[in-house]
This record gives structure tokens, sequence and C-alpha cells, in this order.
């Protein structure tokens, strides 16, 4: 019997070592840094005070038009307007707003007014200028234009998300919580932010398990960022879970064997 135990245990620890090894090499890890890395390519993004929403070339974006300055948009049943019914908006009734999409020339094919150029403006300098064309048709025409493609992913253990980004001022805890929240299975030390063109991107390690942390994760995030949060090792629990079958049957197998022999 001690030939068949020796010859047990030695299979036993040549599974466990290979095992916790396989664990170990095939662990779900991404984006790996030492450290942050911060590059020149995008330093203008992050000056203070430049706007978020900038429409660029590629972008989808929604358009309402309302005349009279808006007014139906505060005062849909024209009780306090002074001119009536004759107070006309001109948005779309639909369910589903229309959405027109920026050519690679920066420019949009819109109704009424055809071809604008609206590449490289803010929403505000967008509006403005749209008002100022549809003023040709409608008396003070109010214009509200929004980008409805700018959006950050996020990956981690539970898998990855498209987050859209419905304001300027979304910042890594608020997409946190848009993904799901933080959990046992996630390390809150090194959480990290890819941004800019990802051939030589941007990295920012945040440790959101220190109050200096979350003062650090209060840096809004930009359209196209990449927000990881990497899993915490567990390789005991998985060796445990890979071997346990794989013995089972071992020990089975040789203690028929050993019963048969006798």
């Amino acid at each position: 019997m001690s030939i068949f135990r020796s010859i047990l245990f030695a299979i036993i620890s040549f599974y466990v070592i290979f095992s916790t090894t396989s664990c170990v090499r095939k662990e779900y890890r991404m984006f790996r840094t030492e450290g942050s890395v911060v590059n020149d390519s995008i330093q203008t993004l992050l000056k203070e005070n430049n706007p978020v929403f900038i429409i660029r070339a590629n972008d989808i974006i929604e358009l309402n038009v309302y005349s009279s300055k808006g007014e139906k948009l505060i005062d849909p049943d024209n009780e306090y307007s002074s001119s009536g019914p004759t107070n006309v908006s001109v948005a779309s009734t639909t369910e589903k707003e229309p959405q027109y999409f920026v050519q690679k020339d920066g420019s949009v094919f819109l109704p009424m007014v055809g071809k604008v150029v609206l590449a490289g403006l803010s929403l505000f300098e967008a509006d403005s200028l749209l008002s100022t064309k549809y003023d040709l048709y409608y008396k003070d025409s109010y214009v509200k234009t929004s980008i409805i493609n700018k959006r950050i992913l996020v990956f981690g253990p539970m898998g990855g998300k498209v987050i859209p980004l419905e304001n300027e001022d979304v910042n890594l805890v608020e997409a946190l919580a848009l993904y799901g929240g933080l959990n046992t299975e996630m390390r809150t030390d090194n959480i990290r932010i890819l941004r800019g063109d990802l051939t030589k991107p941007d990295v920012e390690v945040v440790d959101l398990s220190t109050i200096s942390g979350l003062r650090k994760a209060q840096t809004k995030l930009y359209p196209g960022d990449i927000v990881y949060v990497e899993p915490i090792k567990d390789v005991f629990s998985k060796t445990i879970q890979t071997i346990v079958p794989a013995v089972s049957l071992l020990i089975s197998l040789l203690t028929l064997f050993t019963l048969l022999k006798q």
C-alpha cells in the first residue's frame, strides 16, 4: 500500500503545482503599468475649462429647433403667451428625435438650412450658429443641440460596459457607480484610466482605498476614456476548484485498482 500512497502523493503534488502556475498565468489582467504615464499628446485636453463636448467628424447629433426663443419649452400650453397659438415649435414631435451624422469634412446636412460646418464647435457655439441660420425661417429661433455618441468604456471583473456621457462633468466615481459599483472581487487601489491615442495613451493610476485617492478621482472623464478595474488575485480558491474534481477521480481510480489487486 505504501507504494500506491507514494504514487498518489506524487500525482497530487504535481497537479497542485501545475494548477497553481496555470492559474497565475491565466489570471484576468489588462493594461499593466508600474504607475501613471502622462504624454504631451493630450495636454490641451486637460486644460481648465476646456469644453469636453466638441463636435467632431463621425459624431452623431440631435437637433431641436423652437420659435419665439424656445417659449414652448416653459409654456407648452401657451397659457402665458401673448402671441397665443401662433407660437410654434418646430422640434420633432416623434418619440425618437432625428439624428444627423457629422461628415469627415466636419459638415452636417440639416433640414431647411442645408449643409453647415459644425466640427470644432462646442455645443453652445453650434446652438448660436444654428439659431442665426433658422432665424431666416422662424422668428427668434431657439436651437438645442446634443451629441449622443460620447461615451467611455469600463472593464472589470463583471465584464465590459459602454457608458454614455450625458454631461460634461462625469467623474470616475460616478462612472463606477454606473458600471455597477465596486465589490470584493475588485482592487480599489489600482484603477487605471487610459486616455488619448491608444498607440501612446496617457495612463492614470487611481487609488480609491484612501481619501487622497478619492480626491484625485474627482477629475472628470473625457469621451473615449477607458477605465480598467483590476480584479483581486484569488489563486488559492481557483486552484482548489480546479484540482478537487481531478484529485477525486484519481483517488477513486487508485482505490478501485487497489481493491482489484487485493
